[in-house]
């Protein structure tokens, strides 16, 4: 029969006691909201992404109040490279904080996400979009 010693060595958590920990762990760790204040960066910036995807069809821009006219074709490709380059820039902070694995992961969820709230504002809501519109606008 074996001795409790020997079986108590063979649990899991025994083993894994003396192993190094990952940067990533150490990192957040270190800054307990460092990495939630991230994710919700992140957040923001793929929700803002995904308004000015929207706010650049003629549709959405009538329901999000129509105040104003119609952008320019230089004005909605500007608002499209911006909004394109808000969501790639939201991988960063992703990456950073979570490691590749698990941040595109996260990145894939948060695009999909900001995407998810500005069809359900643009549906439920959508002058609610209309403070952002005025950035889209040519300076007279």
């Amino acid at each position: 029969m074996r001795s409790r010693a020997s079986i108590r060595r063979c649990w899991p958590w025994q083993a894994l006691r003396g192993m190094p920990r990952d940067a990533s762990a150490r990192k957040a760790r270190a800054v307990p909201m460092a990495d939630l204040l991230a994710t919700f960066g992140a957040l923001l910036m793929c929700c803002t992404g995904c308004a000015l995807l929207a706010l650049s069809q003629r549709e959405h821009w009538s329901q999000a109040g129509g105040l104003l006219p119609f952008p320019s074709p230089r004005a909605v490709r500007r608002a499209r490279v911006v909004a394109s380059m808000l969501l790639a820039g939201a991988l960063a902070p992703c990456i950073a904080w979570h490691g590749a694995g698990f941040g595109t992961l996260l990145w894939i969820l948060l695009v999909a996400a900001g995407g998810k709230g500005i069809a359900f504002t643009l549906a439920w809501r959508p002058h609610w979009l209309a403070p952002l519109a005025f950035f889209m606008c040519d300076s007279v």
